[in-house]
């Protein structure tokens, strides 16, 4: 069936709503676009036990489904020529179209058209509540509650931006902040490239603006890319401009932030007191505008830098500041990371049963709120400790149960950092044939995601370790 909209902020209320009307059907969201275009492709992904009973299967931007050069087939072809593979799933297949997608689904696809079971049509005719719905979505905050978030915030923003772009008189303020919204989700989910580009456009949207404080919103995040790319030159150079913005409109807040993301390049870089020193200025901004998680997001940061020193009781202390802080304000989050932080501790000390302790307590608060990010860390540490104390069948099964969890939510990066991290432990146990297998596998899956840095850096060390005696 086709449901028809006029604009994305009407369409993903209507979604949630037809989703719970659906209910107990499972109903499952597929998002096509230039590398996927044929709806068979996404069709397949559903679980085999799925096909058993009818789901509902809402199909998106399929207008946008075109490929970036114009070669190969159309979206349009694939759906005229595979209209009766369409057919024949069980399911209740809907595809969003605007007007116009309608149109060319009718011209480009007669076939696949005329087998439509009806037309839903959802359009808001009122341009003011057009207006409020769009205004509402933009003025929000990114939310990102489960992995499955960052698709569909993706798919909503883009829609955003395409209708503001059709405006003529389009407010560049407007599609300044989409684009900041758009890199920030590109970055969640390891897409450094489409990141810059939407953040760089931000940025030059911001200049002709006039408007230091978009500008400095974009550098920072443009500055996160370099980091991520390991381009620490970059990151900095990015930092210190948007330091010099937030300074000039006096935000402390703005700059205390930027000097967080400064102290976290200069701590990679093994440039201890260079981090403490901005750590420590990022600490007394947060302090002096009274921000408690500002304050305890630091307290933490500089407990890892004491970590990294070797100065354990250090960090223990600024833990338990940090601790304190989450708890003060409600942020189980907070407290379930900080708790985390202080296992590590307590593992690195060979304090087992402290750091089990530890540990349960922050899977606990994790399950409580449904991070399922902060369950796989958790579950992973847990089993790093156990391959430690020589127990790895067990540490084995933690990380497989991290690495289900980390699949299922769409952490690609998690992966094979973790495998690494066990690959690194080991080889600082000088266990290095132990070591070798999951750094080499870290380094493949690295390399598989295109983070070549990465996999390089994994790589020499597997070879490092086949070298040394077991």
């Amino acid at each position: 069936m086709i449901a028809l909209y006029n604009t994305v902020a009407a369409r993903d209320g209507v979604v949630e709503t037809l989703r719970r009307l659906a209910a107990p059907m499972k109903v499952f969201e597929y998002t096509l676009g230039q590398n996927l275009r044929n709806p068979i492709g996404y069709l397949d992904r559903i679980p085999p036990t799925a096909h058993k009973e009818q789901a509902v299967v809402f199909i998106f931007d399929t207008e946008r489904a075109i490929s970036a050069n114009g070669d190969g087939e159309t979206v349009w072809q694939f759906l005229e020529t595979g209209r009766e593979t369409l057919s024949s799933y069980p399911h209740a297949l809907v595809f969003w179209l605007t007007e116009k997608g309608a149109q060319d689904a009718a011209r480009n696809a007669p076939n696949f058209w005329s087998r439509k079971s009806g037309v839903f049509d959802f359009t808001i005719e009122a341009k003011p509540v057009i207006t409020q719905l769009r205004s509402e979505w933009i003025a929000a905050p990114v939310q990102i509650d489960q992995a499955d978030d960052i698709e569909k915030l993706y798919r909503l923003y883009a829609g955003l931006l395409d209708e503001f772009r059709r405006d003529d008189e389009a407010n560049p303020a407007i599609l300044a902040a989409l684009h900041g919204k758009l890199g920030y989700l590109a970055m969640r989910n390891y897409q450094p490239d489409e990141a810059m580009e939407h953040l760089g456009r931000q940025r030059v949207m911001a200049i002709s603006l006039e408007d230091p404080k978009t500008e400095a919103d974009a550098l920072l995040q443009i500055g996160q890319v370099h980091a991520f790319r390991d381009d620490r030159d970059a990151a900095l150079a990015s930092y210190e401009q948007a330091l010099k913005n937030f300074r000039a409109i006096g935000s402390q807040l703005g700059e205390a932030n930027v000097l967080m993301a400064i102290g976290d390049v200069q701590q990679f870089r093994d440039d201890r007191d260079a981090a403490l020193a901005s750590y420590e200025q990022a600490l007394k901004n947060f302090r002096a505008i009274g921000d408690r998680l500002g304050e305890a997001n630091v307290l933490m940061a500089i407990g890892d830098v004491q970590q990294f020193r070797d100065d354990r009781d250090a960090a223990l202390a600024s833990y338990e500041q940090a601790l304190k802080n989450f708890r003060a304000i409600g942020d189980r989050l907070g407290e379930a990371n900080v708790l985390k932080a202080i296992g590590d501790v307590q593992q690195f000390r060979k304090e087992l049963d402290a750091a089990l302790a530890s540990y349960e307590q922050a899977l606990k608060n994790f399950r409580a709120i449904g991070d399922r990010l902060g369950e796989a860390n958790v579950l992973a540490s847990q089993g790093r400790l156990y391959l430690i104390e020589g127990d790895v069948p067990k540490a084995e099964r933690l990380l497989n149960q991290a690495i289900g969890i980390y699949q299922m939510i769409g952490d690609r990066y998690s992966v094979p950092a973790n495998i690494g991290n066990y690959g690194w432990a080991l080889l600082r146990d000088e266990k290095y044939t132990q070591a070798e297998p999951y750094l080499r596998k870290a380094a493949q899956l690295f390399r598989e995601m295109g983070l070549s840095d990465y996999a390089e850096r994994h790589q020499q060390a597997a070879d490092y370790a086949a070298n040394l005696p077991a």
